[in-house]
């Protein structure tokens, strides 16, 4: 890419540059060994980002409820913030004379800001705690209060994480021949990842989260070695209308009622 001058617009990759990038440099190509090495990285951050996304939709369908809206809500808020990152950091990455590093600087803040998710969690839970006895009954509130601990939440992290890809490509990219072949590379090699984090989030890891009961089998008496006992991974609604088994006993301790959507447990029909 040749700089640009006063009075002329230049292009790189078909998208015209900011004005603050009229003397920007052009970029070092990368070493031969670390494309390979940045694909693997760039597999393991989809599969990161949609393990991300899968715990975080599970944690806050526990304060909001699962709802197709409260759902619909965080989902609305994950891909607005993947489209606003690569929207806003992809114009200018032209600018950055080492994208590559900028890359990996950016994979470090997702994992700073996802971490960091987790205050937010919790700031978000007593918020809605708290507002939920006003905003009840107003289908207005509810949504403005399901968005805004949303975006309190997944913003930063999302965003982060749609400026990613831009990043990298820019960094990859030494001329508009290989735009085309990087490009796709890059994302179905993403997009694989995602799809192995979401398999084994909901698969593995999320219910492997039981097995920390043998760490107090002290407190437990290791009741998951009991051979009477058996965990079951399902609605349990679902599960009790679809299963041929037979029980005597059914003990129900379903959520608090002030949770969004826990109150169709308290019917008739549930019980």
């Amino acid at each position: 890419m040749q700089p640009a001058v006063p009075g002329r617009s230049s292009r790189g990759f078909g998208a015209s540059l900011e004005a603050s990038c009229l003397h920007a440099e052009p970029t070092p190509a990368p070493r031969r060994f670390l494309f390979p090495a940045l694909l693997v990285c760039f597999f393991f951050s989809g599969a990161a980002g949609l393990i991300d996304q899968v715990v975080w939709s599970k944690a806050l369908g526990l304060i909001f409820g699962h709802t197709a809206y409260a759902v619909a809500t965080v989902l609305a808020v994950f891909m607005a913030g993947l489209a606003s990152g690569s929207a806003w950091i992809g114009r200018r990455s032209d600018c950055w004379r080492h994208p590559v590093a900028a890359y990996g600087w950016m994979e470090l803040g997702v994992a700073a800001t996802a971490a960091i998710s987790l205050a937010g969690l919790a700031v978000v839970r007593e918020a809605h705690v708290a507002a939920y006895p006003h905003a009840a009954g107003n289908a207005s509130m509810l949504l403005a209060l399901r968005f805004a601990g949303s975006v309190i939440v997944l913003f930063l992290p999302t965003f982060l994480m749609g400026g990613t890809l831009p990043v990298l490509v820019r960094g990859l990219t030494k001329n508009a021949a290989e735009l085309g072949a990087r490009l796709s590379r890059l994302y179905w090699i993403n997009t694989a990842g995602a799809a192995v984090g979401t398999f084994a989030a909901g698969f593995f890891l999320l219910p492997a989260v039981v097995g920390a009961a043998s760490l107090l089998a002290q407190l437990n008496r290791n009741v998951l070695l009991d051979p009477r006992v058996h965990v079951t991974f399902d609605d349990a609604r679902n599960f009790l209308f679809t299963t041929r088994q037979k029980y005597d006993l059914v003990i129900s301790e379903p959520s608090n009622p002030w949770i969004a959507g826990v109150a169709t447990l308290f019917t008739r029909e549930f019980y």
